[in-house]
């Protein structure tokens, strides 16, 4: 009997041996068997033997049509690319050993069946490019299928969902944590169809959110944004902004935290709206940063001619306006304490009651009154904030 003709009629008990050799030296087959793949590493070298020994008796290749069908299924099973070309490496080990020990003078130096070995190597080297194209092939596409749905679900969340099934969702797509935040970026320039993937700043910041928060960043796009829900440890959304990548000329909106037992659709409407209000000057628009009057002052749309003059006449004053202003913002932030807001201004308590009396006679404002300074702060806080457009765009 030829070698060809004893390896197809022994293929069956040669694949059984060869298949315990792989499951030994590469666990995730059996693994693979526990799952309930049973036999299929067996019944897959099998037919490879039996392909190999059809080339060598016909010198016509089998097209291996099922075997190429197996490694794609697996493939988008989560089966490792390294473990199938394992398989490989070992299987071809395992023959080369059968072969030398059932025939070791035709496998000898010079023997007549060294060429069949040539010929096995060859359509190894054939056999295992066309099994990592498809692996590859189906890998991506499983990978496309999954960012696709992981969208899909994340879209789901951030319009309205029931705060248990919010908790169990986010648990399933990584995100452990007990608070997190909605983050909502944007590049000036993309338009509707930007793409996480062809954006470089979208797919450096979530790499960099991954790092930060330690879990997983679902995320999808709305209308050109990428939206994410980002972990927030300790309700610390910090850890989103410092993983802006340097210099990164995107646009930043993110909510409160809020427990990933929730709806989210409120944090999606926090993020949009603090995005909306991003401009250069002020890129990055935090909830959990910003006081209650800073989120008012994001949203008012103040026009020059709403301020009262007094308003207009201070935030104008060329020559005072930047001393001025400090002043008034120190009074707000020290409830009106002329002490505490000449320590914060590093000057004499007396320094500010002069400067308070030089603004209430040459403007008529009184910033001792709380009405007076709120409203200056409102101005200021939206003037800053790129809301209310000051005549002249005066600079500090």
């Amino acid at each position: 009997m030829t070698i060809a003709g004893r390896l197809a009629r022994e293929a069956p008990s040669l694949a059984r041996q060869f298949a315990r050799v792989i499951e030994n030296q590469i666990p995730v087959y059996q693994q693979w068997r526990e799952l309930g793949h049973g036999d299929e590493l067996a019944s897959v070298v099998e037919e490879v033997l039996r392909e190999f020994a059809h080339l060598v008796s016909t010198d016509e290749p089998a097209q291996g049509l099922r075997v190429l069908q197996l490694a794609g299924e697996r493939a988008r099973q989560g089966l490792p690319a390294n473990a199938i070309l394992g398989a490989w490496r070992v299987s071809g080990h395992e023959l080369w050993r059968w072969l030398t020990e059932e025939y070791a003078e035709e496998f000898s130096p010079g023997g007549v069946a060294v060429d069949l070995w040539s010929r096995y190597l060859e359509f190894a080297d054939h056999y295992v490019e066309q099994i990592t194209d498809t692996f590859f092939a189906a890998s991506q596409e499983e990978r496309v299928h999954a960012a696709m749905a992981v969208r899909a679900q994340v879209d789901r969340l951030v319009r309205g969902a029931p705060p248990e099934q919010t908790e169990r969702a986010l648990r399933d797509l990584g995100v452990l944590h007990p608070e997190v935040v909605v983050m909502l970026c944007r590049l000036p320039d993309a338009g509707p169809d930007a793409s996480v993937e062809v954006v470089a700043d979208y797919s450096r910041l979530l790499r960099n959110l991954r790092m930060a928060t330690r879990a997983e960043v679902p995320w999808t796009m709305v209308a050109g944004a990428l939206l994410a829900v980002v972990s927030a440890p300790g309700g610390r959304s910090d850890l989103a902004i410092e993983s802006l990548p340097p210099h990164s000329p995107l646009r930043v909106g993110i909510s409160r935290a809020m427990p990933a037992r929730s709806d989210l659709s409120g944090a999606r409407d926090q993020a949009e709206r603090a995005l909306r209000a991003a401009t250069a000057a002020h890129p990055v628009n935090d909830f959990n940063q910003m006081t209650l009057l800073q989120v008012a002052a994001m949203q008012a749309a103040l026009q020059w001619a709403d301020l009262p003059e007094w308003t207009r006449l201070l935030m104008t004053d060329s020559r005072n306006r930047i001393e001025w202003e400090a002043t008034g913002r120190a009074l707000w932030e020290h409830g009106g304490n002329v002490g505490a807001a000449a320590t914060a201004l590093s000057v004499h308590t007396n320094t500010v009651y002069y400067r308070l009396d030089t603004i209430r006679q040459t403007i008529g404002a009184d910033l001792r009154n709380a009405k007076t300074l709120a409203e200056l702060e409102l101005a200021v806080i939206s003037r800053d904030l790129g809301v209310l457009i000051v005549p002249g765009n005066h600079a500090d």
